[in-house]
This record gives C-alpha cells, structure tokens and sequence, in this order.
C-alpha cells in the first residue's frame, strides 16, 4: 500500500522443512554419532513502512517477526558438551538457532531546505530480541538494543557530507556463537566464544558528483 501519507510492504508467510540433517559433535567440534534427521516449522510476519506526515518529517519502521521451532526429532541428541562431559538433549520444540522472534528498526528524520541545498538528521533505534546459539537452545545469547545517527547534507548540484555514528551507548551484545558447539558453549572457566556488536563508531564522508 502507498499513499503520499503511508507506505507499507507487509509479508506473512508460513514455511515447513523437513529431512534435514544434523550433524552432532564432540566439544571440539568433531563429527560423532550418525546425522540426525530432523524438521522445522515457523510463522511469521515481515514489515517495511514509512509515515510522512509532512514532506519533511518521515518516520519508518522496519519490523520482523519470527516463531519458528525445531520439529520431528523428539528423542535425546547425545553429544560431548565444550568441557568434555556427556551428556544428551533434545532439540524438539526449540527455537531456531540465531533466529530472534522479533527484530524491529525505528528510524525518524526530518529534512531542512536551505538556499544551498538540504540537511537531513535522523536517529536509529534497533532492537533485536533473545537468541540462541543451536539447536539445543542451551546456549543463549540474550537480547540487545543500539542508537544509532546520522546527518546528511546536500550542497548545491555536486557535494554531499554524510556523518553517521552506530551503537552510540556502546551496548553490549552478542550477534552470534559457533553453531557448530552443541549445547552450552560456556567452558569451565566461564567463557563463552561469541561475536560481539561493534562499540561506538563515528566516521564522515564527502562525496563530490559529477
């Protein structure tokens, strides 16, 4: 739907997989034991919009929903866990590894026109909701938020200057953990291997068109 007020781009969807294969492994990630064959199941609702008010003010809104699960494998998953221990679990029911159920990005800008060109300012709120590391769902990664900002500006027919800055509060995150532990990745010592967010960033560009 567009309308010079609204636009909205609005997907729901129902997906179904099945005979897919998993591997389990050892705390060093080696292959043990026959692949495991398994399902998934997931609904869920894909959102892209933006309310222009005024042909300045423009608020968008990019916003995922996702409840997907693990299915057709209901028995015990042996596996050898990062400290060495044996132990089994069972992946039926649990949410798909890194997959958060709700992602959602809200960017509000405002333009001001000038005689030499325009600015832009906007700021970007993302949150992104409670993740896991595998199939077992033993290992989760939690939930986090950024703010993120920007500024462009059009000067004249040729230049334009970008400055931005991301995770402005330094938050602090986990996007991500090696799939390929199932299970607790935490070793004894209580570390955990998992990509973080990047800290504060800010840079500036100037681009010159011709």
């Amino acid at each position: 739907y567009q309308s010079p007020l609204l636009y909205a781009d609005i997907s729901a969807y129902r997906r179904v997989f099945s005979g897919l294969l998993y591997q389990p492994t050892n705390g060093l990630g080696t292959p043990i034991g026959d692949p495991a064959i398994y399902g998934s199941e997931s609904v869920g609702v894909n959102f892209i919009g933006a309310l222009t008010p005024t042909d300045a003010l423009r608020l968008q809104l990019v916003a995922n929903y996702l409840d997907g699960e693990y299915t057709d494998y209901d028995a015990c998953v042996p596996y050898t866990d990062i400290n060495g221990t044996s132990q089994c679990a069972t992946i039926e029911g649990q949410q798909l590894q890194r997959q958060p159920k709700f992602r959602a990005m809200l960017t509000p800008s405002y333009r001001f026109d000038a005689s030499w060109g325009d600015v832009t300012p906007y700021v970007t709120y993302t949150y992104v909701g409670d993740h896991t590391q595998d199939q077992s769902g033993l290992q989760q990664l939690g939930s986090y938020h950024t703010l993120d900002f920007g500024v462009t500006a059009n000067v004249g027919d040729n230049w334009q200057f970008n400055l931005r800055g991301t995770n402005m509060t330094n938050e602090l995150g986990l996007t991500e953990s090696n799939s390929r532990i199932f299970g607790s990745a935490t070793s004894a010592g209580g570390v955990l291997l998992a990509r973080p967010l990047e800290g504060r960033e800010v840079n500036l560009q100037a681009k010159y068109s011709w």
